[in-house]
């Protein structure tokens, strides 16, 4: 039984402060098919006010897809507000609702697919974090700064941009990650790029990046005794052959991403391994051979994939990202690309 909200005009979906009965908020979103099942937190004036700290309440902020509704600063505070998050965090939740609107992203895409895209976020400094975002163990939840961020990110995007499941956000399956998804890295073991760096971000200020991955993979190598022999499993759990791209060139699309524990990294610096020659190597080594492809699939291909001996999961060596973050423990995670295709955007934080 479809039980999919049916569609609603604008004003329905766009949250006003302004209400009297904060409440009434809450349950207009609830009824517009907008809510994500859990209790959201009323957005009280004084709520709202306090999470805005001294910020212009009407400047505009970038529409989002797919509807683009016109919105502003106070906006997004609200949804940040609902999602439960703390004071301090707006200026990071602005960044990324900026970041998520570059075309590259492909927000609208993202948005809207049939498949499992789910946008995430990656908080990250050159040194400590002006917010108290998680970088330890359960670094992907459930922790409640990060999980409240994920939360109010998820919120913005579909509420601003009015992707009601089931009418407009498609997803035949969804996932977990659209309830939230944020991670966060400070430092990184020394002799290692941060990511901070990696992605040009300026030193004196926090930045946020966001991705879009179609799931989570847990890759448990216990039994490796060299970094040669963590990144080979790295890149035996990449190549997904149901995941070829819209585009039937690649296993995935766009980008892929791998959570590496910091024991992890410590022995990839030991042994001389840099982010770079990482990514040279995944792009090298997590390949799919065209003959493991169910022949049904040979159609989806391009004639000149057709004509390779293996499909690459990713265009270029630094399309692997690799982020360091996490507790104790030898446990990795992949995040596999999305085959529609959308790249990481990143923003820093003001």
């Amino acid at each position: 039984m479809n039980t999919a909200a049916a569609p609603v005009d604008p004003s329905a979906l766009r949250v006003v402060t302004g209400d009297a009965a904060a409440e009434g908020v809450v349950a207009r979103l609830d009824a517009a098919g907008l809510g994500d099942g859990f209790p959201m937190a009323s957005p009280t004036a004084a709520k709202v006010s306090a999470m805005l700290a001294g910020r212009t309440a009407d400047e505009p902020v970038e529409p989002l897809a797919p509807l683009c509704y016109p919105a502003t600063v106070e906006d997004v505070a609200v949804c940040a507000v609902l999602a439960g998050c703390a004071p301090g965090v707006l200026p990071y939740l602005l960044a990324a609702v900026d970041a998520v609107t570059a075309d590259e992203f492909n927000l609208l895409g993202v948005s809207t697919t049939t498949g499992n895209a789910a946008a995430g976020i990656i908080v990250h400094s050159a040194g400590r974090l002006q917010h108290p975002f998680a970088t330890g163990a359960n670094c992907l939840g459930p922790t409640p700064v990060n999980a409240a961020f994920g939360r109010a990110f998820a919120l913005a995007c579909r509420v601003l941009g009015g992707a009601v499941p089931g009418t407009l956000d498609m997803a035949t399956l969804g996932q977990p990650a659209k309830f939230a998804l944020c991670l966060a890295e400070e430092q990184a073991p020394a002799g290692w790029q941060t990511w901070h760096e990696f992605r040009g971000a300026p030193a004196d200020r926090d930045a946020v990046t966001v991705f879009c991955t179609a799931g989570n993979l847990e890759v448990a190598d216990t039994w490796s005794d060299t970094a040669r022999g963590l990144l080979e499993s790295l890149a035996a759990a990449t190549p997904l052959p149901a995941g070829i791209s819209a585009n039937g060139e690649l296993v995935g699309g766009g980008q892929q991403l791998y959570v590496l524990p910091p024991e992890w990294v410590v022995r990839l610096v030991a042994e001389g391994w840099t982010r770079e020659s990482t990514g040279a190597y995944l792009y090298e080594h997590a390949v799919l051979p065209v003959d493991r492809l169910p022949a049904s699939a040979l159609s989806r291909l391009t004639e000149g994939a057709r004509g390779q001996q293996v499909l690459r999961c990713a265009r270029a060596p630094a399309d692997y990202l690799v982020l360091c973050t996490g507790g104790t423990g030898v446990k990795a995670a992949y995040l596999p690309s999305w085959p529609g295709g959308s790249i990481a955007v990143t923003r820093e934080v003001r």
